[in-house]
């Protein structure tokens, strides 16, 4: 009985021990969650679209002849204008993409097709610029009426067409003057720069500017010379000069020194600017005509500023 109160002394000094011990202990502390670096509640912008073909095979134009804005589906459109009207239009191969403008962004140049009911198959050069990673048409060029694409490419962000395009002889249906355009875009407007084509032996016909060259001052007059690769049987050498709206102004003849018919010749003349205001932005072209004054056979030209005396 003794030893019985003794351990039952012993068992009551235990819990007594064991309730003092946990009621001393403090609550258990959670660590503290470090609070990341770079972190923000805003959500991320969307992903801009990407610059691609497939992408602007399913895009929205403006069409530069029949001014209907439509969506093209896989490169493609058809419907119907004014309410009666058939509308096919569609893009031509290749797209080209690369930069056009010098600020290093991927733009593109665009072939379009578009036909309405009796007015043909018109196919015109849209350039789309990038702005903020996303293509925006932002000008257009008429190539031709049922013209042959045979290729376009980029060099020096200028776009280089090859196709066949109509003399002015030849049947709508069929095309036969074959050349080689170049454009250049510059503020929201294509500008056909240089033209070459071919004599009906194959050589190449080309009229090159030594000067002036691109954004050169000039006071009063300008001197300009170059070489033809080949002389044309008539004079048809021109030169003319276009205002920024792309109206030719002026022009006048040209002449050129030459061996003969068919071989090489150069060209120096001085054209006066006095009747233009300072500060205005002209184009100067040298350009062979065809026979009949109104194809274009070959051109190079250049812009040029007129300065104040």
């Amino acid at each position: 009985m003794r030893n019985g109160k003794y351990y039952l002394y012993l068992l009551v000094i235990c819990l007594l021990v064991s309730a003092c011990n946990g009621f001393g202990q403090s609550a258990t502390t959670l660590p503290t969650m470090a609070k990341p670096t770079g972190f923000s509640t805003r959500l991320p912008k969307p992903t801009l679209e990407p610059v691609s073909a497939e992408w602007i095979k399913n895009s929205s134009f403006t069409l530069p002849v029949l001014g209907k804005q439509v969506q093209l589906i896989n490169g493609s459109y058809h419907g119907t204008i004014s309410g009666a009207m058939n509308l096919s239009v569609s893009v031509l191969d290749p797209i080209v993409l690369g930069d056009l403008n010098g600020d290093e962004a991927v733009d593109a140049a665009v072939l379009l097709a578009e036909a309405g009911s009796g007015s043909g198959i018109v196919v015109s050069l849209i350039i789309m610029i990038n702005q903020d990673g996303k293509l925006v048409q932002s000008g257009s060029k008429v190539v031709d009426n049922q013209p042959i694409i045979h290729d376009m490419t980029l060099e020096d962000n200028q776009i280089i067409l090859e196709t066949t395009i109509h003399a002015t002889q030849d049947a709508e249906c069929c095309p036969t003057f074959d050349v080689i355009q170049t454009y250049q875009w510059k503020n929201n407007s294509i500008t056909l720069m240089r033209i070459t084509s071919k004599t009906s032996s194959g050589d190449k016909r080309a009229i090159t500017l030594n000067t002036p060259v691109a954004g050169q001052q000039f006071t009063g007059s300008v001197v300009v010379n170059g070489t033809l690769s080949v002389t044309p049987n008539e004079n048809k050498i021109i030169y003319r000069i276009y205002n920024d709206q792309g109206n030719g102004i002026t022009e006048g003849f040209v002449a050129v020194n030459s061996a003969g018919i068919g071989k090489p010749g150069t060209f120096e003349e001085v054209i006066d600017l006095s009747k233009f205001t300072t500060g205005q932005v002209i184009r100067l072209a040298i350009i062979e005509l065809g026979s009949d004054d109104s194809l274009i056979k070959v051109m190079d030209s250049v812009f040029i500023v007129v300065s104040s005396p």
